[in-house]
């Protein structure tokens, strides 16, 4: 009975492993998945009831197996298939650097009041600890905002129950709705109202329905109000993906619609859970979310996934990495976008340039940071951390070569532009040097890493 029962085992648990490897590629648009279905049902499979009566019988020529065989084989854990690692999200106080928290995708949140040499699990208690977004109120570092429930539509990811509030630093928190957003991409709060508060809701990744879109509130989460969505019936599915708001002035917002399903052997986003309709791209708002207008200009059509940057030095830069299916779709390895990639707009998003074509494993990734200090230095994540200093036309990868794959998150703190040197005698001819911020927090599937010197040197 041992025998045969190792052997059910083994041949469910390479069928187990096939089926998760498939559900990691993206189902080509055209193909999507249907609510309720399965899939093809395999060949029967005959297979005799256990007995403990029952003697195997070896096949023909094949060695028996025996007890022996198995006498030093032990059980070990393979499960449940949830991470605690991943870092989905960072966020610096703005008055006190020391200070920063780090959201992860499945183990809560945890804060620091040394810089990193120690951290506090200051979420536990609470009922969902898969995070998705974490925010420090600009004006006022003791209120901070978590939306639960992360957001990269993997097949492990985990969901939540809402957005959170805490007035004391994180010693206190209340959920302060949204409860069936299920995941939240970003939550950006007003830098002068710390009770006003944009919340990317991207909606249940298996389901349709529930709170999908961007939402607003203005009286610290009392009420909310949805004011970004797709039009139905297309709303079901689809979510609100990123959103940034112009560092000087807040009534100008960006927000992008993303449309994303999986089931337990697919994945499908952008046209292909929408009927084809093209719902998803990149809004933008001048009046505080009050009214909206999809951006075009040189963006692609048939998005999927839109990660959003937006340079505090200058805020008519805005930045894009964009799935696109227009030019079809690629496979899961593919680091380049036959239409998407990154764009870049000069003019508030009237215009958009295609910078790169860039934009690896966008369901998982689609992460764009702008530094604070200079807006040709872009950040772009993936499974190392791209860094380019032309605006996003060329990225290296050799400043993280020693930090765990699959970046998720990116904090920058500003002001940290080292004081300009005089230039040495044979170096007065050539032009300064650009500003750039040296301190950034990197998260990825291994933790946290920092750096004081723009990603060159770094401490786990």
């Amino acid at each position: 009975m041992t025998t045969r029962l190792l052997c059910f085992c083994a041949f469910l648990f390479s069928i187990l492993a096939a089926s998760i490897l498939l559900a990691q590629e993206e189902t080509p648009p055209g193909r999507p998945p249907v609510s309720g279905a399965s899939p093809a049902a395999s060949p029967a499979v005959t297979t005799p009831p256990l007995s403990s009566s029952l003697t195997p019988t070896p096949s023909p020529g094949a060695p028996q197996l025996t007890d022996v065989l198995f006498k030093n084989l032990k059980a070990r854990s393979i499960g449940p298939a949830v991470m605690g690692g991943r870092v989905s999200d960072i966020a610096i106080d703005p008055h006190n650097p020391f200070v920063f928290y780090v959201g992860l995708g499945h183990g809560g949140v945890f804060k620091t009041n040394d810089n990193g040499v120690t951290f506090d699990p200051i979420f536990d208690k609470q009922p969902a600890l898969s995070i998705g977004a974490v925010a420090v109120a600009p004006s006022d570092s003791d209120v901070i905002w978590v939306g639960t429930g992360e957001a990269n539509d993997r097949n492990s990811s985990d969901w939540g129950d809402g957005v959170y509030r805490s007035t004391d630093g994180g010693e206190k928190w209340q959920n302060v709705g949204l409860k069936n957003s299920r995941s939240i991409a970003r939550i950006v709060v007003d830098p002068k109202k710390p009770e006003v508060a944009y919340v990317a809701a991207m909606g249940n990744l298996w389901t349709d329905g529930g709170e999908r879109g961007l939402f607003k509130t203005t009286d610290a989460g009392k009420t909310w109000k949805l004011i970004l969505q797709a039009t139905a019936p297309y709303d079901a599915r689809t979510g609100c993906g990123d959103v940034v708001v112009d560092p000087t002035n807040p009534e100008i917002v960006y927000a992008v619609l993303y449309a994303r399903q999986r089931t337990p052997w697919s994945f499908t986003s952008g046209p292909g859970v929408t009927q084809a309709e093209d719902v998803g791209g990149i809004f933008k708002s001048s009046d505080g979310g009050g009214s909206w207008k999809k951006l075009g200009g040189g963006l692609p059509a048939q998005t999927g996934r839109i990660g959003l940057a937006s340079s505090p030095s200058n805020p008519k830069v805005v930045m894009a990495v964009v799935q696109s299916y227009e030019g079809g779709s690629g496979q899961l390895t593919d680091l380049r976008s036959k239409t998407g990639g990154v764009f870049r707009s000069e003019d508030a998003g009237e215009k958009w340039t295609r910078m790169s074509a860039m934009d690896p494993r966008p369901f998982y990734f689609s992460q764009i940071r702008i530094d604070p200090a200079n807006d040709k230095r872009v950040y772009l994540l993936q499974f190392a951390l791209l860094v380019s200093d032309d605006g996003g036309k060329n990225f290296r990868e050799d400043l993280t070569e020693k930090v765990h794959p699959d970046c998720h998150a990116l904090a920058i703190q500003p002001g940290t532009v080292p004081p300009v040197k005089p230039p040495k005698p044979e170096d007065k001819n050539k032009p300064p040097k650009p500003p750039v911020c040296q301190r950034v927090l990197l998260g990825t599937d291994g933790g946290l890493y920092q750096s004081f010197a723009a990603t060159e040197r770094r401490a786990e």
